[in-house]
């Protein structure tokens, strides 16, 4: 993980043009002076220890010490919050310990998640993981989805399922990334730049119709996604239609692949939405590609979190092709 945060950091000391907010990256990133500004972090132990406007961070470890007066995104191996909060927290990690007053909600997902004693929410709380302890006052809802769930705390109403885990899962699963995984991530980014920077009107076009309907088309790449395995299979078997099999399986494959890339960018783009970032295309990307392999890191809620993923780029692919299929015809129709 540190290796690829050091390659995220190092492009998007490339290929970044931030304006507006303030941006630090580096092994070790500490805040010790007031900045009434967005603040951006990445890298590997980040610290704010003075007050700021607004948080985004993702590194592997995440300390937030001081005030924050707007919301707090941060992803990362542990999380620790331990100033008040005005707006919302959005978080995922390993580890997340929220020790602040929160203005607003809460969204946390992690394998530990603990909202320690004597802090409060102003409104709602929705945790998913393995392992979540409340000793805080919730004011509005907590929702859990967790492996264990103790409530030494209180809220207006507590909605508490028991999420199935798989224990034999072996340490090098849970953390997801050994030398080999590594490399196909870093092949996987590559590929993404490489697309980014020759075809964008792709991933422009891939971001418009995700945000259509993602919802619906995430259910139909999911069903698409096991419809078309079943079609290849049956081509197989019937021997006269390996050809057709072999096509089809080398675009599914192809397609897949681009799913996670294309999911990559419109989340980096949400994100620097969200956050007031003023970043190009690439460094949007990056930010995204990150993102979205850290949540599958979680245990518990990471493979859920990368089946979703790889369905809504699916779904969003076909999607893209029907509704551009009466144009590709027509630029593809013989001349009369």
């Amino acid at each position: 993980m540190r290796i690829l945060l050091q390659y995220f950091i190092i492009v998007l000391a490339l290929f970044s043009g931030a304006q507006g907010l303030q941006a630090f990256s580096n092994d070790t990133v500490t805040i010790n002076t007031p900045i009434n500004d967005d603040i951006f972090l990445a890298g590997g132990s980040l610290n704010v220890n003075a007050p700021v406007f607004s948080v985004t961070a993702i590194g592997s470890n995440i300390n937030i010490n001081a005030s924050v007066a707007g919301d707090v995104y941060a992803i990362g191996g542990d999380i620790v919050i331990n100033s008040r909060i005005g707006g919302k927290v959005v978080s995922a990690g390993g580890n997340i310990n929220l020790g602040g007053n929160v203005g607003t909600n809460a969204l946390l997902a992690g394998g530990q998640v603990n909202i320690l004693p004597d802090t409060t929410v102003g409104r709602d709380v929705l945790i998913g993981g393995g392992n979540v302890n409340n000793a805080g006052t919730i004011s509005g809802n907590l929702t859990v989805r967790a492996g264990s769930f103790q409530n030494h705390g209180s809220a207006r109403s507590v909605d508490f399922q028991r999420a199935e885990t798989n224990r034999t899962r072996s340490r090098a699963d849970m953390a997801g990334f050994g030398f080999f995984g590594l490399l196909v991530t870093m092949g996987y980014l590559t590929l993404g730049l490489l697309l980014l920077r020759y075809l964008p009107g792709i991933f422009h076009l891939f971001d418009d119709e995700m945000k259509k309907s993602p919802v619906i088309r995430a259910v139909i790449g999911f069903v698409m996604l096991i419809v078309t395995f079943l079609i290849v299979i049956i081509l197989l078997i019937t021997m006269i239609g390996i050809p057709i099999a072999v096509i089809l399986g080398l675009l599914y494959i192809v397609a897949i692949v681009l799913a996670g890339v294309f999911v990559s960018y419109s989340l980096g783009r949400q994100i620097g939405k969200a956050a007031n970032l003023k970043y190009g295309d690439m460094a949007l990307f990056l930010i995204g590609f990150v993102a979205l392999n850290i949540l599958f890191l979680i245990p518990f809620v990471g493979g859920l979190i990368k089946l979703a993923a790889v369905s809504l780029g699916f779904g969003t692919f076909l999607y893209a092709i029907l509704d551009n299929w009466v144009r590709l015809r027509s630029q593809g129709a013989a001349p009369a």
